[in-house]
């Protein structure tokens, strides 16, 4: 379970030492968790997250060591990638390196806000699932429009099994059970360079492996036809600061500035460690007027 989720009997630390000494431990679970351990699942412990679930490489890790697996235990003869040594990257950091590395762990929560369950399934070579916006975190957000809880599991058949039990009751999410059923799979590129059947490799293209049917969705020229009057032609310029403004805006102000001034007054003026490249970053965020 990421240290972002509330566990009843434990502290809920952020990635950050100073936020788990600071604040008592919890009197409750998170709803999310205790879905889980009412279907069945029996809780380990908590994983490992960058500092308040900020994006960060192994090198910007300074409060605790970055986890990595060396080494999988599976009988699955799938290795790690690479020399096992890789960027896991975040920042759902240790969840996805527990879920890859062990096979007696049959799955593992995370939280996704721009790519924290994604990136981390995809680089560790596990599935990894972000739902609808509707299933919200319920304690800690970072950014309410984007915030969900996610899972890792290392095959498909356990990913359905966990999100029957963890989204079913949040937004009565119903499971297809016809065979023959289509969805159709929008295939996202940026220019008519990108080649669609590189990330969905179908042998004829038909989409029948996935029970899907690809279709190609160009984000340049939606932009050409749809660009509002005075923004940039050129889509990454007008776009640049949007996840800046969403998600660390609204972070700083429900997150991590209460945690500064209610540490500050425990410590006697004392401000918390927070990693560089985070405090870089809240830097950058203050010079972010409101409006925006």
């Amino acid at each position: 379970m990421k240290d972002f989720i509330d566990i009843a009997g434990l502290e809920t630390g952020c990635g950050n030492r100073c936020y788990r000494n600071l604040y008592p431990i919890k009197k409750s679970t998170a709803k999310c968790v205790e879905q889980l351990i009412k279907a069945g699942a029996i809780f380990l412990g908590k994983t490992k997250t960058t500092q308040v679930s900020d994006g960060q490489t192994p090198t910007e890790w300074f409060g605790y060591l970055v986890a990595f697996h060396v080494l999988r235990t599976s009988k699955v003869k799938t290795p790690p990638r690479g020399d096992g040594c890789q960027k896991p990257s975040g920042s759902s950091t240790g969840s996805a390196v527990a879920c890859a590395a062990y096979d007696w762990i049959d799955f593992s929560i995370g939280t996704d806000t721009g790519g924290s369950i994604r990136h981390p399934a995809g680089v560790n070579g596990i599935c990894g699932s972000r739902p609808s916006l509707k299933l919200s975190l319920e304690e800690l957000s970072l950014s309410p429009l984007m915030d969900t809880i996610g899972i890792f599991t290392l095959s498909a058949l356990m990913l359905e099994a966990v999100s029957k039990v963890i989204y079913r009751p949040c937004f009565g999410m119903t499971v297809p059970t016809s065979p023959k059923l289509k969805y159709r799979l929008l295939c996202l590129v940026r220019s008519q360079l990108d080649d669609c059947n590189q990330w969905f490799p179908l042998p004829d293209g038909s989409g029948d492996a996935t029970a899907a049917e690809t279709e190609i969705f160009n984000l340049e020229d939606l932009w050409a036809k749809a660009r509002p009057s005075g923004q940039s032609k050129i889509i990454s310029k007008a776009t640049g600061k949007i996840y800046q403004v969403l998600a660390y805006h609204r972070y700083l102000e429900t997150v991590t500035d209460p945690f500064i001034a209610d540490y500050q007054a425990a410590q006697k003026g004392r401000k918390p460690f927070i990693e560089p490249i985070l405090r870089a970053r809240h830097e950058h965020t203050r010079q972010i007027a409101p409006i925006e």
